[in-house]
């Protein structure tokens, strides 16, 4: 069902001007102009190509340009709304010459999330208008690099692992556009399996779908397929955006776990991401209570910790800077 807010006659706000910025309505602005703008480093959610897909699925979406005296470029932020929300996924997007200083920053998160908003910025952010409803989540963030500072970086068991796999003469392929569509269909199906058992949500095969259709290159599917098999031992799926790459979804058979092919996976992946000029994969949520076995796969690899902000309700604007 298509949002009632989404399309051109959704409401559009104009540029806002403040005492120490300017928030820049970027709403109509092409994607790939869009993308430029956006700040090295930004998450999934704050990218071109996600905002994108979210208008063919019918949300309506916002974009800002935060921007200093001289119309320097402080960063930008991506809003979703749906029926009178406002989601801010991980934003504003700082960049690295923008200010700081924290009531700054907070002041411009309430009025980017004037009237209504849910807001999970990527840094903490507390005070008047802005009310914690969850704590704020960890991070595994994987830098990338030459090939052996990455592989100095794993922790041991984990290199360990990925010595035995590299061993087990796995065939190994990646799949990008069209050619990953029959084989991404598998993985969605037994995704779905795996997060009903496990209790989890992933953004579903229309987000898949749009993103293939937006930005086919974007979207890497890596298979391992043992001698002789046909069927996969193991899948991960990742999108780049930006200067940086998202780990999405993934799935490995008791097989694809007994031979490490999960680490051997994500090892092609950092190469070849490496290769291409991207400088960190976002691996998502470091859970120690829920999936423990997972958060150590995350940290194994040389990942580390990134804090994000609390998820917030912001419910009025704020003072004029």
């Amino acid at each position: 069902m298509t949002d009632p807010e989404a399309g051109q006659n959704a409401p559009r706000a104009s540029d806002i001007t403040l005492r120490a910025c300017t928030l820049r309505a970027c709403h109509d602005m092409a994607p790939a102009a869009w993308g430029a703008l956006v700040p090295a480093g930004a998450a999934l959610s704050q990218s071109a190509t996600y905002g994108t897909v979210a208008t063919g699925l019918g949300r309506a979406v916002e974009r800002w340009q935060i921007a200093g005296p001289q119309a320097v470029a402080w960063g930008t932020c991506q809003i979703l709304r749906r029926r009178g929300l406002r989601v801010i996924l991980r934003g504003p997007a700082w960049d690295a010459q923008a200010p700081t200083d924290a009531r700054l920053r907070r002041r411009v998160l309430g009025r980017l999330g004037r009237g209504l908003s849910v807001a999970t910025p990527e840094e903490a952010a507390s005070g008047p208008g802005l009310v914690p409803l969850m704590t704020p989540r960890f991070q595994a963030r994987l830098a990338l690099g030459p090939e052996d500072q990455m592989r100095a970086a794993m922790q041991g068991k984990w290199r360990n692992r990925l010595v035995k796999a590299e061993a087990e003469g796995l065939k190994v392929a990646r799949l990008t556009g069209h050619a990953a569509e029959p084989e991404l269909a598998r993985l969605l199906a037994l995704d779905s399996a795996q997060a009903g058992a496990r209790g989890y949500r992933s953004l579903g095969a229309g987000f898949l779908a749009g993103w293939a259709a937006v930005a086919p290159k974007d979207l890497w599917l890596y298979l391992a397929r043992g001698r002789g098999t046909a069927d996969p031992l193991a899948m991960m799926l990742f999108l780049r955006h930006g200067d940086g790459a998202t780990y999405h979804i993934g799935w490995s058979g008791v097989e694809g776990r007994q031979r490490h092919a999960h680490n051997l996976l994500l090892w092609r992946a950092m190469r070849d991401l490496a290769a291409r000029g991207v400088h960190h994969i976002d691996l998502g949520d470091l859970d120690d209570e829920r999936s423990p076995g997972l958060a150590r796969f995350k940290l194994g690899c040389g990942a580390m910790p990134q804090k994000l902000g609390p998820t917030l309700w912001v419910i009025a604007p704020l003072a004029r800077l």
